[in-house]
């Protein structure tokens, strides 16, 4: 089987970090907690949900009680739309057409599966996956 990366190292932590607020909605997540489990910086955290922030998905609080929330519907955003993805079926460089055709196809493809998912999803599988037993011998 091929392995292909469809999303950016920033792109991944984005999901993560946004993910991870999810799963607890009435508690804010301090940048310093965010920071430490995505192996960042508090800068780094704070620049990567800015773009979240602004855009009203994420309700970034300042302070000493504050932190990152979830703003109401975040739970049920499209990872698409948490991504960023483009939606304009333009080709990134200059190629063949036929190559072209290719990019648009797989790009329609990888779009149509992350539509089809939102954050609460997401955070439904985590919460699975960590309360599922671990069995050492």
């Amino acid at each position: 089987m091929i392995s292909f990366r469809f999303l950016t190292a920033r792109q991944r932590k984005t999901l993560e970090a946004v993910v991870e607020i999810v799963m607890e909605p009435a508690r804010g997540r301090g940048s310093a907690e965010l920071a430490k489990s995505l192996g960042m910086s508090r800068e780094s955290v704070y620049q990567l949900l800015l773009p979240l922030v602004r855009s009203g998905l994420l309700i970034g609080d300042r302070g000493r009680n504050g932190g990152y929330r979830g703003a109401p519907g975040t739970a049920s955003a499209r990872v698409s739309d948490v991504l960023g993805f483009p939606r304009s079926g333009e080709p990134l460089e200059d190629s063949p057409e036929w190559v072209g055709r290719i990019e648009r196809l797989a790009g329609n493809a990888v779009l149509q599966v992350f539509d089809s998912m939102t954050v609460g999803d997401l955070a439904g599988e985590l919460r699975a996956t960590r309360s599922a037993p671990t069995w050492e011998i």
